[in-house]
């Protein structure tokens, strides 16, 4: 596969946490990836407000940074 070549060392899904810092890379390589998360980071803000659910987080940008982090 291309991608090996291009410095992947494991394929899977672009921003899976097995990826560890590599997600980072790939959000750069695939933006609208990182959209769609972004989307969904921000639909599970909203719903957890609406529940009354506590929510570590504000912005789906909030988000983001945390699951690139760990």
């Amino acid at each position: 596969c291309e991608l090996y070549d291009k410095g992947f060392h494991r394929l899977g899904c672009i921003g899976c946490p097995m990826a560890r810092k590599a997600r980072i890379r790939e959000f750069e390589m695939y933006p609208k990836y990182k959209e769609m998360y972004l989307r969904a980071f921000e639909k599970m803000i909203k719903r957890n407000k609406e529940r009354g659910k506590k929510c570590t987080w504000n912005t789906a940008e909030e988000v983001m940074e945390w699951w690139l982090t760990q």
